[in-house]
């Protein structure tokens, strides 16, 4: 381990450029992944009402409430340096769900009512407001169209002109809570069943991916690369092929069966062109970081401290956060070798995904499906490395 602060982070680790963002009490402070160290720090008269530090690119959006009748204010700093961008007073009462969009920056603040709103991402200047839809959930973005998911037992996708903020369409969706992805020509929509792929911007289906068909609590967390979406499932990544929907790759996890696993969530995963992490945590707690690096099949294995809730990377340094805080370990590996634990059964190949002809159904919820759990896995102490041994 390189380092550890105590310090408070968002549900999702927030990156702005390279620095990790947190509150230390009301501050919002930005460190260094590779030390841990401070690189600045905001907070001023009204510090103990600073109330949302967000990463959008390579800026930290920092949002504090006015005080006796007086405005907000919402500001950009650079992520590196801290550097002022700009700073302007707005009517938002709070703000939430940022999103770079080329040269605008598309949020939802409440004034009178759940507002979206459209900012020059250089001058910060308001650039248009319209209604939001209810219950909004998340939000993908080209450089000319937003699209906005809505949660519930009614879901909905909306679609707004990014210049003007004009509405664009909107259709029913399935699933409680859905997450739309924008990539290339593509609109990629994933809930707690599926991923769907749609055109845009006119969001015709041309394909459905079922994730799984048994009951977990699903982690909205995905990853992309060159055409290709990194979709989570219990006992594996899968690598999706973003024109088609047709798998083209499975990481499997060791010591883990389709039908009977030791799985208490899908993993929260972090992936970059060469790389890929994953946070898993077995249904007994114990913590697991699974990277695979370059092209290998098998990952490291690393046990992972107590009530780990995700992991990213920011260049060669795991950014872990925990229940008390954040720490960060080197990826490189240059720590002597370590003996090798006790083997554990290997993994059986899920059966294969369901891919329908169409028309696309909403997938079907059904049982967990039977089989005994496998023998437990050894769980080494936090910071070693687990590999299975060589034939």
């Amino acid at each position: 381990m390189l380092w550890e602060r105590r310090i408070k982070v968002d549900d999702v680790v927030q990156v702005a450029g390279t620095s990790i963002l947190g509150k230390d009490g009301e501050d919002v402070v930005a460190l260094a992944p590779e030390t841990g160290a401070e690189r600045w720090r905001a907070g001023g008269v009204l510090k103990v009402y600073l109330a949302v530090a967000l990463a959008v690119g390579d800026s930290a959006l920092l949002f504090q409430p006015g005080l006796a009748g007086a405005k907000a204010t919402l500001s950009a700093r650079d992520g590196l340096t801290g550097q002022e961008r700009w700073s302007v007073p707005t009517d938002c009462g709070s703000l939430r769900l940022p999103i770079a969009c080329g040269a605008r920056i598309a949020a939802v603040c409440s004034k009178d009512n759940q507002t979206l709103i459209a900012l020059d991402a250089t001058t910060g200047e308001e650039l248009w407001a319209t209604r939001a839809p209810n219950n909004t959930g998340a939000m993908a973005c080209d450089d000319e169209v937003l699209h906005i998911t809505t949660v519930g037992p009614d879901g909905g996708l909306a679609s707004y002109s990014l210049s003007t903020g004009e509405a664009r369409g909107a259709r029913y969706v399935t699933g409680y809570y859905n997450a739309p992805i924008r990539s290339g020509d593509k609109l990629l929509l994933l809930d707690d069943l599926a991923v769907w792929g749609y055109t845009a911007p006119d969001q015709e289906i041309v394909w459905l991916h079922s994730r799984d068909q048994r009951v977990l609590w699903f982690d909205m967390s995905y990853g992309l690369r060159e055409g290709q979406f990194l979709l989570p499932r219990p006992d594996s990544i899968e690598s999706i092929d973003i024109q088609t929907g047709k798998v083209s790759r499975r990481w499997t996890f060791p010591g883990l069966t389709y039908e009977s696993n030791q799985m208490a969530a899908t993993p929260f995963i972090s992936a970059s062109q060469n790389r890929l992490l994953a946070t898993w945590v077995r249904e007994d707690g114990s913590p697991y970081l699974l990277i695979w690096e370059g092209d290998a099949d098998a990952p490291r294995v690393l046990a992972g401290p107590p009530y780990l809730m995700q992991a990213v990377v920011v260049g060669d340094i795991i950014v872990e956060k925990t229940e008390t805080g954040v720490r960060g370990f080197t990826l490189l590996r240059t720590d002597p070798p370590r003996p090798d634990p006790p083997a554990i059964a290997p993994a059986a190949p899920p059966p294969p995904s369901f891919q329908p002809p169409g028309p696309f159904p909403p997938p079907q919820r059904s049982p967990t499906a039977p089989g005994a759990p496998p023998p437990p896995m050894p769980h080494p102490s936090p910071g070693e490395e687990w590999k299975p041994p060589r034939e």
